[in-house]
Formats: structure tokens, C-alpha cells, sequence
């Protein structure tokens, strides 16, 4: 008798050399792609956009409908990746922009009875609202997933007649790469040897950050500090939003740091903060996580949904965002009782590791995906019948 499970399908939102990322992960300089982990569970390829520049595989269609939504390589994706697809498959879909091309082009052109989980960030957007109702008005079956648990009500408000099912999945990072230092590490705070070193500030990311605030907040304090900013994010683009200061103060460094010198700076920090702008998709998650993973206190805007529960928790610091004189105390507070500081490091890094692991995070992937299509999900690897010949 014939295998008749059904197969999962996993779509990246933007391309990456996974080979490439796996030979850098093996060597500790990257952390591991939370895909591979999807991958490896479902036993699923993935399939990836074209990478930059290339052209070859771009039809003219994809390029029409990339000038209505997403771009031409997430329609070039999805029109290879539709030929791949078994009547009853499922894809999970790591942002809207590789999952609904893939949903409206199997809707309209087949196969039929696919089944789609669909990560969306933010669910406010116009064009996701109309997508989904074109979605839903050809009865396809899909589940959305959004990054906290604060963005559900908004998603049912706008989606509920529309989806099968809306799951907040939050962050994840991966704790073999993001760890706390060695007793050997050699730190990196960077003063000439006769004085004593400063405190560190360390921080990172592009996405609704607000480094003007941090710059301002840290001028004020009565102690003398370095800050560091990895100023760099996947997701950059010129409309991200966010604040710099020009000219930058003397004590603040922005630039690009790689994955092994990020690691090394949350490491070697005093405390890690996080300055938000008002955003509706969950900014800050990641940088938190590394910094928690790497067992550093933390200063973040207190925003919904994880944020809010690390805070109720009172494992982290914040403040109310945009207030500078707020941020300025929730760093003096860390700074001056670093043994507190610590503890409270410590107690976050495994209440995190216990909830927002790569292997939590794939639980409630797969508790989505049976809440959304039941005995009709594809099974993971480790669940799959082995065939009769």
C-alpha cells in the first residue's frame, strides 16, 4: 500500500542560503535558522525567493502581480512552489507576503484542498484585509498566525469571518548560539587599561527603535557609560522607522556587527535596552530574547504582548515609551545594584528558555496547525506511519 500522508511545504519570506547558514551554525558564528528546525520536524523542503539580482526565473506575470502586492520573487516562489503541491498539502508560510501568493494561485489554478498557515505581522494592513477576504471568497482554508497574543482580538476583529483559526505564536531564538558568557570570555567594553572600565550599554535592531531617546536618556546620567548599537535587522527597508542621532555622541557607536560580535556584545554589556517607537507588529521581541538567551538584564518600552508578560513577570526593566526621563531611571536602577541586575538575569534567561525555545516554539506551531485543520493536518516527521509495501 502507498504512503498517502500528507506533505508539508514551508515558504520563506525572503531569501536566504540555508546551506550557507547551516556551515556557519556548525562553526558557532551564526545562530541556526528556525526554519531548518521546521524543516527537519516536518520533513519539508523549503522553498526560498530568488536571490538578489537574479532575474532569470521572474516571469512577466510575476512582475505585474509583484507591483499589486509583495514582490515579483515572492510570486516567481510560489508559482514553482505550486507545482510541487499535492491536492491536501500543507504550507506554513513565514510572512504574508510568501503565503498569499501561494494561496491565491493554488485557490485559482489548483491543486485544491491546501491547506495554509500563514504568519502575519501586521494585521492592520489594507491589503491583508483584502487579500484575506479574496481568500476566503474562494473557501480557501487557511489559519493565521500572528506574533503576540495582544494582536488576536485585533486580527478576529478584522479576519474572524475569514480564517480558519488565529493563534498568536510569539518570538524564538536560538539558546545554543545566544548563551551566557564563557568564564574565559574576554570582554570588549573597550577603555585603556589604567582606568576603570565603564559600564556598557548595548542595544540593537532597526525596526521602530529609538535611539534618539536612549542617546538623550544616557546624557543625563550621572555615570559615565559606553553604549553600543547593532544597527542592522533582515527586515530593513527604506520605510522602516526609526530615530538616530546626528551627530552621534561621543560615547555611541552604531554599526553593523556580525552574529559572533553581537553575541560578544550582549555579553559583555551591563544592561541591554531596547528603545521603541510606537509600532503595531511586535518590535523589540528578538533583541530581548538574544539578550535574555545570553543571560544580560534588560531595559525595554513596555509594549503588548511579550513584552507586557516579561514585565509582569518582572524579569526585565521598562519604561513607558517615549519618556526619557523613564528610561533614564530604569538604567540607573540596573546599573547601580548589579547583583539584583544579574539575578534578575539569571531568573529571566530560564523562564524564556522554557517558554520561547526553538523546540516550544515548534510545539505551539503544531498546536496551531491541529487547532486550524485537525485530523486533516499533515503529520510531523516522528508522527508519520511508516508504508506497507
Amino acid at each position: 500500500m502507498e504512503d498517502t500522508t500528507l506533505a508539508w511545504h514551508i515558504l520563506a519570506s525572503s531569501y536566504f542560503d540555508f546551506d550557507a547558514i547551516d556551515r556557519d551554525a556548525d562553526a558557532d558564528r551564526v545562530p541556526r535558522h528556525f526554519l531548518r528546525h521546521l524543516a527537519g520536524e516536518l520533513d519539508a523542503p523549503i522553498h526560498c525567493p530568488t536571490a538578489p539580482g537574479e532575474t532569470a526565473a521572474v516571469s512577466l506575470a510575476d512582475r505585474l502581480a509583484g507591483s499589486i502586492y509583495a514582490d515579483s520573487s515572492m510570486w516567481s516562489m510560489a508559482r514553482r512552489a505550486r507545482k510541487e503541491l499535492q491536492p491536501g498539502d500543507g504550507v506554513y508560510a513565514a510572512g504574508s507576503t510568501s503565503g498569499i501568493p501561494l494561496a491565491l494561485l493554488c485557490s485559482l489554478f489548483g491543486p485544491r484542498r491546501i491547506k495554509f498557515a500563514i504568519a502575519v505581522t501586521d494585521v492592520q494592513r489594507p491589503k491583508i484585509r483584502l487579500f484575506g477576504w479574496l481568500l476566503a471568497l474562494l473557501r480557501t482554508r487557511w489559519m493565521m498566525i500572528v506574533p503576540h497574543s495582544a494582536m488576536v482580538d485585533v486580527a478576529a476583529r478584522g479576519f474572524g469571518r475569514f480564517v480558519g483559526g488565529i493563534m498568536a505564536i510569539n518570538g524564538l531564538t536560538d539558546f545554543d548560539f545566544f548563551r551566557p558568557a564563557d568564564p574565559d570570555h574576554d570582554a570588549i567594553k573597550g577603555t585603556s587599561t589604567d582606568k576603570p572600565t565603564r559600564p556598557l550599554i548595548a542595544s540593537c535592531g532597526t525596526e521602530a527603535r529609538d535611539y534618539q531617546l536612549l542617546a538623550d536618556a544616557v546624557a543625563d546620567l550621572d555615570a559615565d557609560v559606553n553604549v553600543k548599537v547593532c544597527f542592522a535587522s533582515p527586515n530593513l527597508t527604506d520605510k522602516t522607522r526609526f530615530t538616530v542621532p546626528d551627530p552621534l555622541p561621543d560615547n555611541m557607536e552604531i554599526r553593523y556587527f556580525s552574529f559572533a560580535d553581537l553575541r560578544a556584545l550582549y555579553q559583555d554589556s551591563d544592561v541591554v535596552v531596547v528603545p521603541l517607537l510606537p509600532n503595531r507588529y511586535a518590535a523589540g521581541m528578538t533583541t530581548v530574547f538574544e539578550a535574555v538567551a545570553c543571560s544580560r538584564p534588560v531595559v525595554v518600552a513596555r509594549s503588548p504582548g511579550v513584552i507586557d508578560e516579561l514585565i509582569d513577570h518582572d524579569l526585565v526593566e521598562w519604561y513607558e515609551m517615549g519618556d526619557r526621563e523613564g528610561l533614564r531611571l530604569a538604567i540607573e536602577r540596573v546599573l547601580a545594584d548589579p547583583v539584583a541586575a544579574e539575578a534578575r538575569a539569571d531568573k529571566a534567561h530560564a523562564w524564556v528558555q522554557t517558554h520561547y525555545s526553538a523546540t516550544a516554539y515548534l510545539e505551539r506551531v503544531f498546536q496551531a496547525l491541529e487547532l486550524a485543520f485537525g485530523d486533516e493536518s499533515p503529520a510531523r516527521t516522528g508522527d508519520r506511519p511508516t508504508p506497507t509495501p
